[in-house]
């Protein structure tokens, strides 16, 4: 979401595509949550966070689905899915500065991202943001020389982001800290 943020408030177009459902939760909310479970069961902050996230932003359609009546810190714990903290992402999704994919991408050839309903769109540049756990080496084929088959880059720093075609990674970490993996393609 940051991401896509900071591109739009530069003046890219930007779009993106979510693969599931997402919570948004301010840091503030986030603080009362924290400051709530003192005083109240876990389940009962979740459904405040539910109803407080829905006063704040409304529903956001396009990235929220059913799951969405699942608490953010339920999904956490249960599905290992984490609550987008908006900085100012939401607004923009409601502006339609950054548009929302309907689907999931189903290939991609150069700068063409065919989505799995058939419809395509032409993109200058893809950043692929693959979330805290690495399952990148399943699906990612076009790369052998950049990824092993733990998701960990193959060659040594200096060089260890840079992949081959304009492929680079960021964020990759052998620490046991959860990390955010993003791959961004220069075409």
């Amino acid at each position: 979401m940051e991401i896509s943020l900071d591109l739009a408030n530069d003046g890219a177009k930007t779009s993106i595509i979510v693969q599931s459902s997402v919570h948004f939760l301010s840091r503030r909310m986030v603080y009362l949550a924290l400051v709530l479970l003192r005083y109240l069961s876990f389940s009962r902050v979740d459904f405040l966070m539910v109803l407080l996230s829905k006063f704040v932003y409304g529903r956001l359609t396009q990235v929220q689905d059913s799951q969405a009546k699942r608490g953010p810190f339920l999904m956490n714990i249960k599905y290992d899915k984490y609550p987008a903290i908006d900085v100012g992402a939401c607004s923009k999704i409601k502006s339609d500065e950054i548009k929302v994919l309907p689907a999931e991408i189903g290939s991609i050839r150069g700068s063409d991202v065919e989505l799995k309903k058939g419809k395509s769109y032409q993109f200058e540049s893809i950043v692929f943001c693959t979330g805290f756990k690495t399952s990148t080496s399943l699906w990612l084929k076009a790369d052998d020389y950049l990824l092993k088959e733990d998701g960990i880059p193959r060659p040594s720093s200096p060089n260890h982001s840079k992949g081959q075609k304009g492929l680079y990674c960021v964020g990759l970490s052998r620490s046991n800290f959860p990390f955010l993996l993003c791959f961004v393609v220069i075409l």
